[in-house]
């Protein structure tokens, strides 16, 4: 019984090994280059798009540069590999030279590597002061990548795409109501209101984008101080204008 059993036990063990010396399967189909970007929620669910604002910057910050992920679907090179990447004419209102850095010829997908950031740097100009430009970049086909793997579907159920090969960036300077502004306390919201109570009580722009660091007690104080300000302005024949013509007010909690 013994024997029997260290039989079973070897031959068990030299089928083990048998196996382990098989090659597993690898990817070889033709190399893809695609964009490989995701937005903030708990599945990281693909994107084709993204926004970007200048208006809770500094107005000493006048650049921003932002970086898109392409990726590679296929075998690792030894050495470095061209891509390239061009402007869509006819989806992009912005224009090389004036709203962002023109694009090189071709970027590189560092050897041993299947990834790369791609930097796009847009420059902060007057006209997104009211307009949102816009900038689609699309990937091209050359010897070393194909871009067959053009789109994902994210959602099975309403079979909803987005492009893996076009990426669009809307970049403007609106200064829209952020997200941390309470009407109660500080009024109707405009442009000229809230950068003037960002310098008037040292708040950054963008502390009003967040709740939890413009908090109903921070709002309560910037209202009431705000407005005693204006008060003691107008009484000194000072009155402080908002856009609409009118002299700057604040909510109705601050009176």
């Amino acid at each position: 019984m013994k024997k029997i059993l260290l039989y079973i036990l070897v031959s068990s063990g030299a089928l083990a090994l048998g196996s382990c010396t098989k090659e597993l399967a690898t990817y070889s189909g033709p190399n893809s280059v695609y964009f490989s970007m995701t937005v903030s929620t708990s599945d990281l669910t693909k994107t084709d798009s993204s926004k970007i604002t200048f208006a809770y910057a500094a107005a000493s910050v006048k650049d921003t540069t932002f970086k898109l992920l392409v990726r590679t679907m296929g075998p690792l090179s030894d050495k470095d590999r061209a891509f390239r990447v061009r402007a869509v004419a006819d989806r992009s209102s912005a224009k090389a030279g004036v709203h962002y850095e023109a694009l090189q010829e071709t970027y590189i997908i560092p050897a041993k590597a299947n990834s790369f950031l791609l930097p796009i740097t847009f420059h902060r100009t007057a006209n997104m002061l009211t307009d949102t430009v816009q900038l689609q970049l699309e990937l091209l086909e050359n010897e070393n990548f194909n871009t067959k793997l053009a789109d994902e579907i994210i959602n099975t159920s309403t079979k909803q795409k987005v492009s893996l090969i076009r990426y669009t960036i809307q970049v403007s300077d609106v200064l829209a109501k952020p997200k941390a502004w309470w009407d109660y306390m500080l009024g109707n919201f405009s442009r000229r209101k809230i950068i003037f109570i960002s310098e008037l009580a040292g708040e950054p722009l963008a502390n009003f984008n967040d709740p939890s660091l413009l908090t109903i007690p921070k709002q309560t104080y910037l209202g009431k101080f705000t407005q005693k300000y204006l008060n003691d302005q107008a009484a000194a024949g000072n009155v402080i204008m908002d856009e609409n013509g009118l002299p700057m007010v604040m909510g109705a909690g601050a009176q």
